[in-house]
């Protein structure tokens, strides 16, 4: 249960983003509601992600879903929750990395290389950085238009 201060927090919180009449209700609704509590304000959350802690077991303490932490965190902090999740991936590339140069068996190979491809293609989704250019041209494209009207000859046009 949230405290009046909590609560009185919450209804300023409010009424700067919708009418001030709406405010107390809202924050009467919302009180016990972690992410609201929050108003916002992703620092605390973001610096258990940087730690290292997974965001499911964040949202397990705090009594919400994966998906609804992970949806508030790309509307208060995205630039920041993508770098955290660059970061991850970059050291779960590393990892896998090391783990095909320390296996043993072929399955060990295997996993190496399977958890490596998820972590770069994570990788090139979140980071700019890793991102394929998409930009680069990769081949020469021919396109040949044949007009059977001209009585069977064949002209190429090198324009």
């Amino acid at each position: 249960m949230a405290t009046p201060e909590q609560i009185a927090e919450l209804e300023a919180y409010y009424a700067t983003r919708t009418d001030p009449g709406r405010a107390k209700g809202l924050a009467a609704i919302n009180q016990d509601r972690p992410l609201a509590r929050l108003q916002g304000n992703a620092a605390p959350i973001l610096a258990r992600l940087a730690s290292g802690e997974k965001l499911v077991d964040v949202a397990r303490q705090m009594g919400i879903t994966s998906t609804a932490l992970g949806t508030w965190l790309l509307e208060y902090a995205a630039e920041e929750y993508r770098a955290i999740s660059a970061g991850r991936a970059l050291a779960r590339l590393q990892a896998a990395e090391d783990s095909i140069e320390d296996a043993t068996d072929r399955l060990d190979v295997a996993k190496g290389r399977e958890l490596g491809k998820l972590a770069g293609w994570q990788l090139e989704r979140l980071s700019k950085q890793y991102a394929a250019n998409k930009d680069q041209n990769t081949g020469v494209n021919i396109t040949v238009n044949v007009d059977r009207s001209c009585d069977g000859s064949i002209t190429v046009d090198q324009g």
